[in-house]
């Protein structure tokens, strides 16, 4: 689905620029910002109007993942003139899984030639940012607990001993199609080609006392930092070497179909089809 869709576009209906012109306030080097939620139109978007340096206007739709493609070209074509001439300046795309916890992702990904790997762990959630620059970002974490915590009717859906893991792509600035009138074709990218999955490689028979030891070292390190971030402390031949020596590429079976789970939530939500977290896929 596509959790987050930010536009641009260089003109905007005169309705809608008196409106935030008299409602709205300067914000983020824009004329006047306006959340239009609260006014008589009552739309989910917030419009920014008349960008400093280039006169740009942009619009931010607010709760995107539940709107739907569909509703979504409705509240744009509210705002402006013409959809053709409208580009994404941000869109993020997200799926859901349930029953796999962010941990498994933490001990056993890997993405080569990414330096921004952060973590962040608190006593309720685990957040992990495989990747995280300023045109792309790939953030796994406990959307579960999130929507516990937030109390959002969502998390009512969730039992006790449900894990809701959320992975999610944001995609800023340079986007692979910047028109508004191709957002279906991110369906043929896979935002998630070049991540790896890798698991420990278990032959207890065949080692010496010593390669144990190192085994044991790079499993804790890996469970407290992050196989990603691990990999950062060698240098790359050195890494080879340890990933040679134990680390084995994971099973398909054991790797969550993350590519084919993406593309059947962006069909969804072209088509308008939101879906709860619990409904299971269809064989």
């Amino acid at each position: 689905m596509v959790d987050k869709l930010c536009v641009l576009c260089t003109r905007i209906k005169n309705r809608v620029r008196e409106l935030v012109l008299k409602e709205g306030h300067p914000e983020g080097g824009y004329q006047a910002c306006l959340d239009l939620r609260y006014t008589k139109r009552k739309l989910p978007v917030r419009v920014y109007y008349n960008g400093r340096y280039n006169g740009i206007n942009k619009a931010e739709v607010i709760g995107t993942a539940k709107l739907g493609l569909p509703r979504v070209l409705e509240v744009l074509a509210a705002i402006f003139p013409d959809l053709a001439d409208v580009r994404i300046y941000r869109i993020d795309f997200a799926i859901d899984l349930l029953g796999i916890p962010v941990s498994f992702f933490l001990v056993n990904c890997h993405i080569a030639r990414v330096q921004n790997f952060r973590l962040y762990r608190s006593r309720r959630a685990l957040s992990l940012y495989l990747r995280s620059s300023s045109m792309r970002t790939l953030l796994i974490y406990d959307k579960g607990r999130l929507l516990k915590r937030k109390k959002d009717p969502m998390a009512r859906i969730l039992r006790r001993d449900d894990c809701l893991t959320r992975v999610e792509v944001q995609l800023k600035g340079s986007v692979p199609f910047k028109q508004l009138k191709d957002i279906r074709r991110y369906r043929e990218v896979d935002l998630l080609e070049d991540l790896r999955f890798f698991q420990r490689r278990l032959e207890p028979h065949k080692v010496t006392p010593i390669q144990l030891l190192a085994a044991a070292g790079l499993r804790w390190l890996v469970g407290t930092h992050g196989l990603q971030a691990v990999s950062k402390l060698f240098a790359p031949a050195e890494w080879a070497a340890i990933r040679k020596g134990y680390l084995e590429p994971m099973q398909t079976v054991e790797i969550p179909p993350l590519h084919e789970l993406m593309r059947k939530r962006m069909d969804d939500w072209f088509e308008g089809r939101i879906r709860f977290p619990r409904i299971k896929e269809m064989e």
